[in-house]
């Protein structure tokens, strides 16, 4: 009986790290380690990811990463949905390219913008 209450309590602390948007059907990375890489690294990263037992992860776009924001939130919180436990205020590498820069979403206030790809910024995976 221990055992089982053991693994059932490992797998509750897995499942909570994993947000999956019912709206749009797409899972979220939100681990506590945030990297912050280059653009270029940034989608490396994400397509090596193992995660949650998946390994399909990719940079999101941005119409993908705005659909997390919340713009409701109080100024002196992070501008994103209360499911995400781990996001620093601050920009959000997408795989939206705009000539030769690339997307970019900061959690501060929920906006975006683009940026050279060579910037080192927050990166947060995604998977259909």
């Amino acid at each position: 009986m221990r055992y089982i209450l053991i693994v059932l309590l490992m797998l509750s602390t897995v499942k909570a790290k994993e947000v999956v948007d019912k709206r749009t059907g797409l899972m979220w990375q939100d681990e506590p380690k945030i990297v912050s890489l280059t653009q270029p690294k940034a989608v490396n990263y994400c397509e090596g990811l193992t995660l949650y037992g998946h390994k399909d992860w990719r940079l999101p776009t941005i119409d993908e990463l705005k659909s997390i924001v919340d713009y409701s939130r109080p100024k002196d919180e992070v501008a994103i949905k209360t499911e995400f436990k781990h996001t620093q205020s601050s920009g959000y590498w997408t795989s939206s390219k705009v000539v030769d820069r690339f997307w970019v979403v900061g959690f501060d206030d929920g906006y975006g913008t683009w940026l050279n790809a060579s910037d080192s910024l927050y990166v947060r995976c995604v998977r259909q």
